[in-house]
């Protein structure tokens, strides 16, 4: 989540237009992460169809801090139309820094999917 109005321009080093992937750029995009500049975003996909997206929400003091599943999941969680909407797809992009989101997003999805695989993509 950006506090400021200009968004930066992000690309994927492997193309997609796949608008989940898109879902989760556009999500990077919001990152607040203003000590690593690690960006990353995450969309889910609910057996609904429903698609939920999380930016990666850094906290000033640096632990602990959003992932961008985390964020999703809570979006998804806040969302009264969902009463068990079951996880059928989970995406994450980012752009690792000194830290990478793969590892905690993949622990994470684990505990609240285990049968769904993490797909991710990198950004330049």
């Amino acid at each position: 989540m950006t506090l400021r109005g200009d968004l930066p321009k992000l690309n994927l080093k492997t193309l997609s237009d796949d608008p989940h992937v898109q879902g989760a750029l556009a999500a990077a995009a919001q990152t607040y992460a203003p000590y690593t500049h690690n960006l990353a975003g995450c969309a889910i996909e609910v057996d609904n169809q429903k698609i939920y997206t999380g930016a990666y929400v850094e906290n000033a003091a640096f632990n602990p801090s959003l992932s961008p599943l985390h964020s999703a999941l809570i979006g998804m969680n806040m969302d009264e139309l969902v009463t068990a909407g079951k996880i059928s797809r989970a995406i994450l992009v980012e752009k690792p820094t000194s830290i990478n989101q793969l590892g905690v997003c993949r622990l994470l999805l684990e505990s609240v999917a285990p049968d769904i695989e993490l797909e991710y993509y990198a950004i330049r």
